[in-house]
Formats: structure tokens, C-alpha cells, sequence
């Protein structure tokens, strides 16, 4: 083929800085993604649909048990941000 570059494998040391991509995949899967400079993350429904993540805070369980668009944490109704405080409790979409 004329005028065609192969890249090079993806691996590991080509795919990611420090392990910043694998994390950013983590965090997206469980629908959490860190605010920059803040103690908050914004959320999104999750790639799952259960998840169980041991933190320093204790146990984040994550469950999607509907399409409505609401979001619940420990049972109240949230919207769109959560504070680190909450990676101990449980993330409810429905």
C-alpha cells in the first residue's frame, strides 16, 4: 500500500502515562469521573450494572436497576456531583 503508516503495537508503555488511561477506563466503567482540583466526582450511569469497590471510606456499591435518570446515594436523590465523603456509601441509578 502507497502512502500507509503502520503504528507501532499498543502496549502498555505506549497506551497510557503512569497508568492515567487505565484509571480514566476504571472510573468511567463505574460511572465516576474526577473533577479536577476538587474532592468531587461528576457522575454518569455506569458501564455496569453492579459494582462493589473497597475504598478508605468502606465499601462503594454501585447498582443500576432502572432507566429513569435518577440517582440516589445512601437513599436521597442526587444530581450530577457527588463529594469524596460518598465512595463509602452506595450509588443507586434507577
Amino acid at each position: 500500500m502507497t502512502g500507509c503508516s503502520i503504528p507501532r503495537p499498543l502496549t502498555a508503555s505506549t497506551a497510557t502515562t503512569t497508568g492515567t488511561l487505565s484509571a480514566w477506563a476504571l472510573w468511567a466503567t463505574l460511572g465516576l469521573y474526577p473533577v479536577t482540583g476538587t474532592d468531587r466526582y461528576a457522575v454518569a450511569r455506569p458501564a455496569v450494572d453492579h459494582a462493589e469497590v473497597e475504598t478508605t471510606l468502606g465499601t462503594l456499591t454501585i447498582d443500576v436497576v432502572g432507566d429513569s435518570g435518577t440517582v440516589e446515594l445512601d437513599g436521597a436523590e442526587i444530581v450530577g456531583v457527588v463529594h469524596h465523603d460518598a465512595l463509602g456509601g452506595s450509588l443507586t441509578f434507577r
